[in-house]
């Protein structure tokens, strides 16, 4: 008997055990919630949908019924798009996350608000600031190509890259804030990687800083997220790249040899940077582009000192534009009426000349000045300080001949 109710105890606790077991290895994440709050889409169908290299793939759907919520079974932190046929959005949404979508109009991406969820706050927020913000600068781009052909042509279009480029800044602006104040949130991935028309808005190389600073805090808090180890990733190779430019900055330093270039006039007359070496000539390298607000002030800077400074000392001056198009390159020489010698490969930031000289869209202007043994005397990106130090470049010169 005692036997008996022994193996019965026995056989009910293991079968116990076994259920407390089984519920542990199949818990559930609470998964998220979302909450439509879209009257102008009632009884319509919303989907959910994840990014995946193809393309997007819809996991759920639900149909919009006030106060009804929809459950989402989630296990990690990600990226979703919300919406229909017509309108979507994205949102981060993670297990716990209850998220409430709200807005009155059919199209809802266009004025929708979100609550719940602070990376898609942050998204949200984002998001209408850039439709803001492209809507002015594609008017403003409008504005300035057709414009092209008009005899006060550079001046608007002065005008105009001064205005964009003030909006690229307010961007840039809004992105490092955002990292800096919130580095532990997923929206800044998309944030980060948004570019301004085909610019990215944060250098990768020059604004490292905030590439590290946000890869710190995101592999620390989300080691298995996808989009955060592609990122981590990422920044890993940006760090490699940027000891590799260190290296390659080290042979442009001054007392080097100026590596030589070989570029094409408006004639289609080669140029090279050898031919001033061996001419025994001092010369000015100067590297810019007509899209470029601040080449375009070094332009006339230059020019208003190139008779005393450059003609009266025998230093030639050779421009280096990174333009793509010959038709806009040719018409800021003849608007500027630019004397001195003005070649390009007509490459852009893809030229050669590119990796020659370390360039990059942030470093131009860029000027070298190099002696008659084509060894750079010294290198800057302020045209004032280029004249200044010339000049005193020359006097040296003139002394030591008199000595």
């Amino acid at each position: 008997m005692y036997s008996t109710k022994a193996g019965l105890y026995f056989l009910s606790l293991c079968c116990f055990l076994s259920f407390v077991m089984t519920s542990c290895h199949g818990k559930r994440s609470p998964g998220a919630v979302i909450k439509p709050v879209l009257p102008a889409l009632e009884n319509s169908i919303l989907y959910l949908q994840t990014i995946e290299e193809k393309g997007l793939k819809t996991i759920d759907s639900t149909v919009v019924k006030e106060g009804k919520s929809w459950l989402i079974p989630l296990e990690a932190p990600d990226y979703y798009v919300v919406g229909n046929q017509e309108d979507k959005v994205f949102v981060v949404l993670g297990p716990g996350d209850t998220l409430t979508l709200a807005s009155e109009r059919r199209h809802f991406s266009e004025d929708y608000q979100i609550r719940g969820s602070e990376d898609s706050r942050f998204l949200q927020a984002f998001v209408t600031y850039v439709h803001q913000e492209d809507r002015l600068r594609d008017s403003l781009v409008k504005l300035r190509d057709s414009s092209e052909g008009k005899t006060n042509y550079y001046e608007i279009k002065r005008r105009i890259d001064s205005s964009l480029q003030a909006l690229f800044e307010k961007r840039r602006t809004y992105v490092k804030n955002q990292i800096s104040t919130h580095p532990y949130s997923l929206a800044n991935l998309i944030i980060i990687n948004k570019k301004f028309g085909i610019r990215r808005v944060l250098d990768e190389q020059d604004d490292f800083s905030y590439y590290h600073r946000l890869d710190t805090a995101l592999y620390a808090r989300y080691p298995d997220n996808r989009w955060v180890q592609d990122f981590h990733d990422k920044v890993r190779k940006l760090r490699l790249r940027r000891f590799d430019e260190y290296n390659e900055d080290q042979r442009l330093q001054p007392g080097k040899v100026a590596p030589n270039i070989v570029l094409w006039d408006t004639a289609d007359i080669r140029h090279s940077v050898k031919h001033y070496a061996y001419h025994r000539q001092a010369v000015l390298l100067y590297f810019w582009a007509s899209w470029d607000e601040k080449s375009i002030y070094s332009n006339e800077r230059l020019k208003a000192r190139y008779r005393k400074l450059f003609v009266a000392n025998n230093i030639p001056i050779m421009a280096v534009s990174l333009d793509k198009s010959k038709k806009v390159w040719k018409l800021t020489l003849q608007r500027q009426q630019l004397p001195w010698l003005n070649v390009s490969d007509l490459q852009g930031l893809d030229s050669e000349v590119i990796k020659a000289y370390n360039l990059s869209r942030k470093r131009i202007p860029q000027f070298y000045f190099v002696d008659e043994r084509r060894r750079i005397v010294f290198r800057s990106q302020d045209v004032d300080s280029t004249m200044s130090k010339i000049k005193e470049w020359v006097t040296k010169r003139e002394n030591h001949a008199s000595e």
